[in-house]
């Protein structure tokens, strides 16, 4: 059910799209206008037939994205296909990994001078299951320069994951809204860490589940956080057995 129909009902307090917030969240913004939609569809349907497609009415869409009669069958199909070959790639990679390992003492790193670091984590309970997402962002002392914690409320690991902003998904639009973020003017990098090196972003999912539905912005760090925050200062680092 959409923001739309709920707010209707008289059982939802908006009926803004909360991912875009530009617009009522009708079914059809949900599946092709919002930006976070439009983007993808852009990069599938042609660029000579992208007016008739987004001109459509809902059922004159739904009928032809989704129907037996689709004008874009063959580009959909397309992408499809290639998700799974590319989750199938993956998955073999994870096969043929070496099981070698090797200990090592991993401990959150500084930022270079003039960076900033920004660490998130997202966290579910059950998949799908209460969801939630958080982030730091600390300058090259370590110092706190602010964080986040979301509740998102009731979704899948992997959307949890990228409501903290992860670097890429076959499967969700959020990639589209990181895409967005990423062309801003500033020069960005993504880098994975090991969860040793991300216990600060990761408490702040966990604590997020405590916390209302919804964004919460913090100046300070939470003084739940703060010996946490403090450990990473001082580089305590913890054992973690990796692949070399």
């Amino acid at each position: 059910m959409t923001n739309q129909e709920r707010f209707c009902r008289h059982i939802g307090e908006t009926e803004v799209c909360q991912v875009c917030r530009g617009g009522v969240e009708s079914t059809l913004h949900v599946l092709r206008d919002c930006p976070a939609m439009a983007g993808i569809w852009m990069r599938i349907v042609p660029r000579g037939k992208q007016e008739a497609f987004f001109d459509m009415s809902c059922l004159e869409w739904c009928g032809n994205v989704f129907g037996n009669n689709t004008l874009w069958r063959d580009r959909v199909k397309f992408v499809k296909d290639y998700a799974k070959e590319v989750t199938a790639g993956r998955n073999g990679a994870h096969r043929a990994a070496p099981t070698n390992r090797q200990e090592r003492l991993i401990s959150w790193s500084p930022p270079s001078v003039g960076w900033m670091k920004l660490n998130t984590d997202g966290a579910s309970l059950g998949n799908p299951g209460a969801a939630t997402a958080g982030g730091v962002l600390r300058n090259g002392d370590g110092q706190w320069c602010g964080g986040f914690a979301l509740n998102i409320g009731r979704c899948t690991a992997p959307l949890a994951e990228l409501w903290g902003i992860s670097d890429t998904h076959l499967l969700s639009f959020l990639v589209h809204l990181c895409h967005g973020f990423i062309l801003k003017d500033w020069e960005v990098r993504f880098l994975h860490v090991y969860r040793e090196a991300n216990h600060l972003a990761d408490g702040l999912a966990t604590y997020a589940f405590s916390l209302p539905s919804g964004l919460h912005v913090f100046d300070l760090v939470p003084p739940d956080l703060a010996t946490v925050l403090r450990d990473d200062v001082c580089g305590v680092a913890q054992s973690r057995q990796i692949h070399v």
